[in-house]
């Protein structure tokens, strides 16, 4: 084609702009392709959204080379995309290609949406073309992510860059106004979400909101400009690093023989000392041993005398033998006992020595025989910390179990490893472990122990949670505290090839993991523990510990265990669903609210525990007390958990602060509720809205990702999005429920919840008895 020609083409194809070069070289610093990067990029935008808003049908306009599409359907959503670049839609992936076609986004579109995302598209287009697009794409779907460059001019494609009032002022005009509580950062400073509004927005509030995303912008600018600061000041101070350590090496080049020397030589004195102690120890169970046998050797000439004595003897001898046996069988016991103890010390002692512990733990010792706390981190000699020092500091939690090998015993044992029993850590999870525990050993007719690591246990709450659960159990427990300090202080736990262990955390079973094989280890899972932290180190342990194929995992509820198994967590893992037996969890039935009693209201407050959105809980019920949902003159609102404090609500209202309760106790409180509020920001659907749901409560609570609804639990239980509107809205649906006692008790009847732990615990108990018995 002659040049003249192609320069004709080119200038009418509107897709000529937007070719390999583009993407690779003027989408910013990163090529704009399929790589890592973009894909979490966009894979975190839909992870958002779909968390968000839930859509079941989305549409991107102007999408490129369909990442975004793609990352959709990877997560099963439905998403269609538009792309004016002919060869950006021929660059998506082969499987979403049929669900991307080229054309002008201000062409009609053939369906509805519930969700449209225009992500950095119109400041390319005419402005006439531009004003169209944001009229198709407004009639299209209700909710709508937007972003546009307020700032970027320099690129020649960008013929329609405008501020973001101009922008919102076209939205209202096509019906949609920006939600003000959603934060789009995620995407870009200057992106928001808009729905649709019958009534639209007033001006005023218009210039606010884009004066919220002016600043946002420039605050994103400033960032911008201080991380390249930071990033060059760093860049020195690693050349200079690097110039010191050149210099210090020459120096420390002599220093290290002789360091080297020493700490052998110190090594060496430190293992002929601690060898002489244990052969101290093993001479004198040895001497035991020989007292023990003197004494028996004794009472057998006692006896030869006896019978071949005089006849005086003779006549004297059934008393004359019960003294010298009771005396002698009391020397036996004492010498057995001391025998035992002996041997078990130098049991630990060997383990110690075989496992590379017998320096640190001997030091140890020595130091608590000081009135010393063992060093940590900094060396004896007052050297920098070695990295294995400051690991144990980072992650004190992850400190090996201290166990010591014992002989194979007469039968199996199972063995719970947990943080605490006590009362402020007892309830939900910890009790969940307790009673499963106590199944699976009756069924394996195996010992039970429990190991703490945080503080001893309290002996009288294991029995206090089966009795009031209909566990029984009349056999011994035992109990052992392991603490988690790392500095070989606390009691170690003695380990035979028959024990079995379930933990009940990420951090218990990393720990055990360390000083007992993978095959013996049962992991209790009923939480994504990865949610409890940032991306980091702490996750990475956590994700490492729950797709560890070496464990067997038992996870609380199917929802959790859909859920994991998405990311491909929790490998081979069995799934139960809990239990709440009637004996504690029933409706209150009828006449139990006094004449000019109000309701009660409960709402599940650990402002601790982030994941449980105290702060937007609050939100929530503020604004239905402000509008009339919950009158203060009706209801009686009781703020349950741990961490909340005193603090006055609208309309003059003091909550209640029940503090804490015994199981019995708690139950009690609960059948007491007629509406809750409990959210948890997790898959998990979580104890509170069950147990209130057990009682005869309607109960609200929010969506999470697979958590969409808990009607297979109870319809009395109402899910909805997290966002105030959302919740307040679930609010006011749960007290028209509640005052309608006819529907509230069908919706009681249909409930789906288990009543009894043996039958709801089977899936996991008969799965632990298959894998012991391997």
């Amino acid at each position: 084609m002659p040049e003249s020609l192609e320069r004709d083409a080119a200038a009418t194809d509107p897709s000529a702009d937007y070719g390999p070069d583009y993407y690779a070289h003027r989408c910013g610093p990163i090529p704009y392709a399929r790589t890592d990067h973009w894909l979490r990029f966009f894979g975190g935008v839909a992870d958002a959204l779909i968390r968000s808003f839930a859509p079941r049908r989305v549409f991107d306009a102007g999408c490129a080379i369909g990442l975004l599409v793609e990352s959709f359907w990877d997560r099963g959503v439905e998403a269609h995309g538009r792309d004016i670049s002919t060869w950006a839609i021929s660059q998506v992936r082969a499987d979403i290609r049929p669900w991307c076609e080229v054309g002008s986004i201000a062409d009609p579109l053939d369906a509805e949406y519930d969700l449209i995302t225009c992500i950095e598209v119109l400041e390319h287009m005419p402005e006439a073309e531009a004003i169209k697009a944001v009229h198709v794409l407004a009639a299209a779907a209700p909710r709508i992510l937007f972003s546009s460059t307020p700032s970027d001019l320099d690129e020649p494609t960008h013929i329609n860059v405008r501020p973001p009032a101009y922008w919102l002022a076209l939205w209202a005009q096509a019906g949609l106004a920006p939600n003000v509580t959603h934060d789009a950062g995620y995407l870009a400073p200057h992106a928001y979400i808009l729905e649709r509004s019958e009534t639209g927005r007033s001006e005023r509030e218009l210039v606010a909101f884009a004066d919220r995303v002016r600043h946002r912008v420039a605050l994103s600018q400033v960032g911008a400009a201080l991380h390249g600061t930071q990033e060059r000041l760093s860049e020195s101070e690693r050349e200079n690093a690097a110039l010191r350590a050149a210099l210090a090496e020459a120096a420390a080049r002599g220093d290290e023989q002789r360091h080297r020397a020493e700490t052998a030589e110190a090594a060496l004195m430190l293992v002929r000392a601690e060898a002489a102690s244990a052969r101290a120890e093993l001479e004198q169970s040895v001497t035991d041993l020989t007292a023990a046998r003197a004494a028996m050797a004794s009472l057998q000439a006692s006896l030869v005398l006896a019978r071949h004595g005089t006849l005086t003897a003779q006549a004297n001898r059934a008393a004359v033998t019960e003294t010298v046996t009771a005396a002698t069988e009391a020397r036996i016991g004492t010498a057995s006992r001391t025998i035992r103890r002996r041997a078990r010390q130098v049991l630990r002692v060997l383990w110690w020595a075989a496992t590379l512990q017998l320096p640190a733990r001997l030091r140890a010792r020595r130091a608590v025989a000081r009135g010393q706390v063992p060093p940590t981190a900094t060396a004896v000699d007052g050297s920098p910390p070695s990295s294995s020092a400051l690991l144990a500091k980072r992650f004190p939690d992850l400190a090996p179990l201290p166990v010591f090998a014992v002989p194979r015993s007469d039968g199996r044992r199972l063995t719970v490893v947990t943080d605490s029993i006590n009362v402020g850590s007892l309830y939900g999870g910890v009790g969940t472990a307790l009673i499963l525990a106590a199944l699976a050993a009756r069924r394996m007719d195996a010992g039970l122990r429990i190991v703490t690591r945080t503080e001893p246990p309290t002996v009288a709450n294991v029995d206090a949670v089966l009795s009031v659960h209909g566990i029984p159990w009349d056999s011994n427990i035992e109990f052992l505290h392991a603490p988690r300090n790392g500095a070989g202080t606390g009691r170690d736990v003695p380990a035979s090839p028959d024990d079995l262990f379930l933990t009940t955390s990420w951090w218990t079973t990393w720990s055990t993991r360390q000083s007992i094989p993978r095959a013996r280890i049962a992991y209790l899972l009923q939480e994504d523990e990865r949610m409890f932290y940032p991306l980091g180190d702490d996750q990475l342990r956590c994700r490492e510990t729950l797709s560890d194929p070496g464990l067997l995992y038992l996870v609380n509820s199917e929802l959790l265990l859909a859920h994991l198994r998405d990311d491909a967590m929790a490998p081979g893992a069995t799934a139960f669903e809990p239990s709440f037996p009637t004996r504690l969890y029933h409706p209150a039935g009828p006449g139990s609210r006094t004449a000019g009693e109000k309701r009660g209201f409960f709402f599940y407050a650990r402002p601790n525990n982030v994941r449980n959105l105290y702060w937007r809980g609050l939100e929530a019920l503020s604004a239905a007390i402000e509008e009339g949902i919950l009158d203060p003159a009706e209801w009686e609102f009781h703020f349950a958990g741990h961490g909340a404090g005193p603090l006055s609500l609208p309309r003059g209202v003091h909550p209640v602060f029940p503090g804490p309760m015994s199981w019995p106790d708690y139950a009690a409180f609960v059948r007491r509720m007629e509406v809750g509020m409990s959210l948890m920001y997790t898959p998990h659907p979580s104890y509170p809205p069950l147990d209130l749901a057990a009682s005869g409560a309607v109960v609200v609570t929010n969506r999470f990702g697979r958590k969409r609804d808990l009607d297979r639990y109870s319809p009395n239980i109402l899910c909805a999005d997290p966002d105030v509107p959302a919740l307040v809205a679930a609010l006011r649906e749960a007290t028209a429920l509640a005052a309608d006692p006819v529907a509230r008790a069908a919706n009681f009847a249909r409930n789906g919840l288990q009543r009894d732990w043996a039958v709801s615990m089977a899936p996991a108990v008969e799965r632990l008895v298959d894998w012991a018995a391997r």
